[in-house]
């Protein structure tokens, strides 16, 4: 279920997101609050928008890759979870969510195989 913010809240976030349109902090947590209240598309929009100046922010590709997972497109999440591989190829988090994608994918892949 989506979480629901006091009004005072969201008018701050919403604030401070006009006030510093190029901060990273506060873009992203105008992100987070539209993702916790389930407005994905909005999340995506925002979080997209400061990808490009921002491609090697571990926390920034790990909030697309929740984006799309939340929307379900496993193709565009992986993607965003292969980037922090890249960036920081330890990363234990990326690595076992991109494992369940894959185990989800081959899964899926099976049961629509003709069993001859």
């Amino acid at each position: 279920a989506p979480a629901s913010f006091p009004p005072f809240l969201e008018a701050e976030i919403k604030k401070a997101a006009r006030q510093y349109p190029t901060d990273l902090n506060a873009q992203t947590l105008l992100a987070e609050f539209y993702f916790k209240t389930a407005q994905y598309a909005l999340a995506r929009e925002i979080l997209e928008g400061l990808y490009p100046s921002h491609p090697q922010d571990l926390g920034l590709n790990f909030a697309l890759a929740s984006v799309w997972a939340a929307m379900g497109d496993g193709e565009k999440e992986s993607f965003y979870l292969r980037e922090i591989l890249r960036f920081a190829p330890l990363n234990v988090q990326a690595e076992k969510r991109l494992e369940k994608i894959n185990l989800d994918k081959s899964e899926k892949t099976s049961l629509q195989k003709p069993l001859n």
